[in-house]
């Protein structure tokens, strides 16, 4: 299976177990822990270090949010020292 109908195939077959095992990790973990939010921060730290090690978290580019994080804040803060 090395042609494009099998790469997709082989593709569809990882994301779809990707999903399961995130899923059933998160509904194991809620039945373990006695509350929701233990839960919630127990599942949480585990999808973050499989994420991380993953490769799936994808960084947006800096430069471009630093741009707009800086020009709002300087507008909301001329606006505000005019205002008063």
């Amino acid at each position: 299976m090395t042609s494009a109908a099998g790469k997709f195939f082989w593709f569809l077959l990882f994301m779809v177990e990707t999903l399961l095992y995130f899923t059933y990790y998160g509904v194991v973990c809620v039945a373990i822990t006695p509350n929701l939010l233990a839960a919630a921060v127990a599942s949480n730290s585990l999808y973050l270090t499989m994420n991380l090690f993953s490769g799936f978290v994808i960084p947006a580019p800096v430069s471009l949010c630093l741009f707009f994080f800086l020009l709002f804040f300087f507008f909301f803060l001329v606006v505000f020292l005019w205002l008063v």
